[in-house]
Order: structure tokens, then sequence, then C-alpha cells
């Protein structure tokens, strides 16, 4: 792996550990309906979500993911990006997290 990409996943781990951390705050077990072009959808933010959140990929169960996150101690070989799921998805995806809150 070349050095820019070990960097980008090292920034975008500490971001989703700052996440975290707001999602546990602000998040976790709250229920919002968004309502959108006439239609709406119920979300109830639970610790198994945050990874889909994120946009990443990882071999980590969802649950543990998150609990590695919260405690600030989920790491960048623990994390990668693919076609489906790309750097740049993740970016967005952590960016409204924090607007969210």
């Amino acid at each position: 792996m070349n050095k820019k990409k070990s960097n980008d996943r090292k920034l975008i781990v500490c971001e989703i550990n700052k996440a975290a951390q707001l999602y546990k705050e602000h998040l976790i077990g709250r229920k919002f309906l968004y309502v959108f072009d006439g239609r709406y959808i119920e979300v109830c933010y639970k610790a198994e979500s945050f990874r889909h959140l994120t946009g990443v990929e990882t071999h980590l169960l969802a649950k543990r993911f998150y609990q590695l996150a919260v405690k600030g101690q989920l790491q960048s070989t623990q994390i990668y990006f693919t076609s489906k799921h790309p750097y740049k998805l993740c970016k967005r995806k952590i960016k409204h997290i924090g607007e969210i809150v």
C-alpha cells in the first residue's frame, strides 16, 4: 500500500473515532423521522448501525467496530475501501454524522 493511502486511512480512522463519540452522545437510542420529496423514513440509531453509516469495509462485526471506535481504539489496519465503499464516500458519510448532531 502506498504512503498516501496509509495516511488517508489513518486520518479517516481518527474521524471515525470522533464521529463514534458524537454518535454515542447524541444519536444512540433516538428515533428521527426524515421527510423529503413527499416521502418519509423513520430511523432508529443503534450501535450496530454505526459501521454502515461510516461507509468503510471491515472484517469486524458491526457492534465490535462501534465499540472500538467509541473507545478510540479502531485502527487503520482494520478498515479498507473498495469500489462499493470508496474513500470519498466514507469522507462524505463521516462529515454527515457530524452535521446530524
